[in-house]
């Protein structure tokens, strides 16, 4: 019997990897949302399909029939609000949620930990992913790629710790897995670490290696770096 899998954020980092895996499975429909489903990934079994959380009325055709979930928490404070009310029209769905290395050392009233609860307590069958920091941050104009380029330094304020950096695609790899066979991982909270833990230092020299231009690291203060953040 075909199965049908929503992917909330195919047009993510990660999400894009998901759909990628999950069309290569048979007899299998993946749903790719997008709030524009147009530029969503192509493939013979994935149908875009238009998901948007400023819009909940794009909500219910997304998760009509759908036996799976992948689910990027939104931007929002009120994350986890309107994850609950995503559940509560697909209850049975196995909801494999996108959340961070760490969350489990956060309080119950954290902004991230508030998801996670959120979808444990709505959905009947859930597994949470909690990777460390992306790989392609480092290939994202949003993040750290124009400074790299430009500038030829990569800067955070990491006050000197390293960081077990991990590919998307290695992300996407646990969630598949969890979307297709949940009864293996209904109720698991999952790590997922690079190899190798490696600090701002270590990423230079690195980069430094394979692009061939001296990068110079910058350790921000963390005074210069929270200006502007919310609390």
């Amino acid at each position: 019997m075909s199965r049908k899998i929503l992917v909330t954020g195919a047009r993510g980092k990660t999400g894009r990897e998901v759909t990628k895996l999950l069309a290569a499975q048979p007899d299998l429909t993946v749903l790719a949302g997008a709030s524009q489903p147009e530029a969503a990934v192509e493939g013979a079994q994935v149908q875009p399909i238009r998901f948007d959380w400023a819009d909940p009325a794009s909500w219910s055709d997304a998760v009509a029939g759908v036996d799976a979930i992948y689910l990027m928490r939104p931007d929002l404070a009120e994350a986890d609000t309107l994850i609950g009310a995503l559940i509560a029209l697909s209850p049975q769905a196995h909801i494999v949620l996108l959340s961070e290395q760490g969350a489990d050392k956060l309080p119950d009233d954290d902004w991230v930990r508030r998801v996670e609860l959120a979808v444990e307590g709505a959905a009947q069958s859930w597994t949470i992913l909690r990777p460390s920091w992306f790989q392609q941050n480092f290939t994202d104009p949003r993040f750290f790629l124009d400074a790299i380029r430009t500038g030829q330094t990569v800067a955070m304020p990491s006050g000197g710790a390293a960081v077990a950096w991990v590919d998307t695609r290695d992300i996407a790899g646990v969630a598949v897995q969890a979307l297709l066979d949940p009864a293996a991982h209904r109720g698991r909270h999952y790590t997922i670490t690079g190899p190798d833990a490696v600090t701002i230092d270590g990423v230079a020299q690195l980069l430094s290696v394979e692009t061939g231009l001296a990068i110079t690291p910058v350790d921000v203060p963390i005074d210069a770096a929270v200006p502007g953040l919310p609390a």
